[in-house]
């Protein structure tokens, strides 16, 4: 009589042989896949690395360009401090600093020649703003 036991035992022994090489099979694509994986991730910390430093970067640029403002700024309410209690008629624009005159100050209509009011207002501005 053929016990049980018997056979699952020669059933195991008749598996196709295509099993060992299926299993090689997918441990090497297993291992392809951890390294896809890997170098994937090495990718990540560069790029990573390389933002970090760009940000750094960056940020130097913004405290250099806020300074550069903080000046500009600082030199516009000097030259607003320095002209509030002129006599001059001019207009300071609080952004760009730049200073305007008012019309006819210099110039007659249709004429090149600086008036004499001009040439004292001229006379009283260019030592403030110096």
């Amino acid at each position: 009589m053929i016990k049980k036991n018997d056979l699952l035992i020669e059933e195991e022994e008749n598996l196709p042989e295509y099993w060992s090489s299926f299993s090689d099979m997918m441990s090497g694509l297993l291992m392809i896949f951890i390294l896809f994986l890997t170098i994937t991730i090495l990718q990540l910390n560069i790029q990573e690395d390389l933002l970090h430093d760009k940000e750094v970067l960056l940020q130097e640029k913004e405290d250099e360009v806020n300074r550069i403002l903080g000046v500009r700024q600082m030199i516009v309410e000097q030259l607003r401090k320095e002209f509030e209690d002129s006599e001059l008629q001019l207009n300071i624009d609080p952004e760009t600093g730049s200073i305007t005159f008012s019309e006819g100050v210099f110039f007659d209509y249709d004429k090149y020649d600086i008036k004499d009011t001009g040439k004292n207002y001229l006379k009283s501005f260019i030592p403030k703003y110096i």
